[in-house]
């Protein structure tokens, strides 16, 4: 009741039932999902996203973007301090489901830091965690 009370959004008795478990977190994706969708406009620092147009202003600039390059991007920016693998990403962002050895993620997330200037005296950046991922930080206040 505490934690509930505190803003948590869920609790699972222990020990957790596996099947319970994924429902629950299939559950708060479902709502997380929602939530994104019901947005029109995201504003974090210099970016703009408009979810709708599928754009990026980026410091007053409108950025071309790929349709990958925007979806990965909106996937970073929503997942701010996350550390995301190469294979999540795939997953979430390509529909790959699959284990392969692909540089595909590498040469966006590449792309992407060039395209929207984000580099840490711009207030974010893409850290490589080797052999891991990526995480999108925000870099002081």
């Amino acid at each position: 009741i505490t934690a509930l009370d505190a803003g948590a959004d869920d609790y699972l008795v222990k020990p957790a039932r596996p099947g319970e478990l994924k429902a629950r977190v299939n559950a708060l994706a479902r709502r997380s999902a929602n939530e994104v969708e019901e947005q029109e406009e995201m504003v974090i620092g210099p970016y703009v996203i408009n979810l709708t147009k599928r754009t990026i202003v980026s410091f007053g600039e409108d950025v071309p973007l790929t349709d990958k390059d925007f979806d990965l991007a909106v996937f970073m920016f929503q997942s701010i301090g996350r550390l995301l693998s190469r294979d999540y990403l795939l997953e979430r962002v390509w529909g790959i489901s699959i284990n392969i050895n692909t540089r595909t993620v590498d040469t966006h997330v590449s792309r992407l830091r060039r395209k929207l200037h984000i580099k840490p005296e711009n207030g974010f950046r893409v850290k490589t965690v080797y052999q891991h991922g990526y995480r999108l930080e925000k870099v002081g206040d």
